[in-house]
């Protein structure tokens, strides 16, 4: 019999997920907190809505606990600036959206993770599914098997 051996584990994919020590889990469903005030002097209405964008980001959550509101703020003001076509603004930003873990590289660099919110301790789970939303599982369950199988038979 090609292929037999033991059964797999279901254990396995828990423990390849397990966090390395000093890794920062992040809810994926974002930050809850209140955005903080603007911590710079002015700010345009394109700054505020690049800076209200972020804070519902899972990162926002790591920014909080460490104290980095201005940099946010700072990220805030050279994308503006950026989006302007101001090359030199974007270089900026590169560096600082590196530090602040908003790329997939960034998050591993900085050892953050972004996780199911249920795969954190003693974090809270994401609101229930708004009315008309069908979990895929369920509508996976309804399907008769019986049927399908016999659906390609043609007597």
């Amino acid at each position: 019999m090609a292929g037999a051996g033991p059964a797999p584990n279901p254990q396995a994919r828990r423990r390849a997920r397990s966090t390395a020590p000093g890794t920062v889990l992040l809810p994926q469903s974002g930050y809850s907190g209140n955005v903080p005030d603007w911590p710079l002097t002015q700010s345009t209405m394109e700054e505020l809505i690049i800076w209200a964008e972020l804070w519902k980001l899972p990162q926002a959550n790591a920014w909080e606990r460490f104290g980095w509101a201005r940099e946010v703020a700072l990220y805030s003001r050279w994308m503006v600036r950026a989006e302007g076509g101001n090359f030199d603004a974007a270089r900026e930003a590169r560096l600082l959206s590196d530090r602040l873990g908003l790329s997939p590289l960034a998050l591993l660099r900085l050892r953050w993770e972004i996780r199911p919110d249920e795969e954190i301790p003693g974090h809270a789970q994401p609101a229930a599914q708004p009315a008309g939303v069908t979990d895929i599982r369920t509508r996976v369950k309804a399907v008769d098997t019986d049927a399908v199988e016999g659906a390609g038979d043609s007597g």
